[in-house]
């Protein structure tokens, strides 16, 4: 009974240090929480990126828009000048 009682005593653990362990999962959830942290700065700056772009993009487009509707109003305009010339 006693080699099982030294089995199971603390002395026989004594190479290893509970702190030990604790600290190397620590220290390797901090570089993932890093390595995590850095690529979500990536895509936050990606997206950042993308955002700019398509808010230029939307005013491009509403004043390409605006300068086609003022288009086609003078157009329309001067069919209904040359509709009234014409009559006359």
């Amino acid at each position: 009974m006693n080699s099982l009682n030294n089995k199971n005593s603390p002395s026989d653990n004594d190479d290893e240090n509970p702190e030990d362990q604790v600290e190397e999962p620590e220290e390797e959830f901090d570089e993932e929480y890093l390595k995590l942290n850095s690529e979500l700065d990536t895509l936050n700056s990606a997206l950042d990126q993308i955002e700019q772009k398509t808010d230029q993009f939307n005013s491009q487009l509403r004043q390409i828009l605006e300068e086609n509707r003022k288009i086609r109003e003078e157009m329309q305009q001067e069919d209904e000048e040359d509709c009234q010339s014409n009559k006359q």
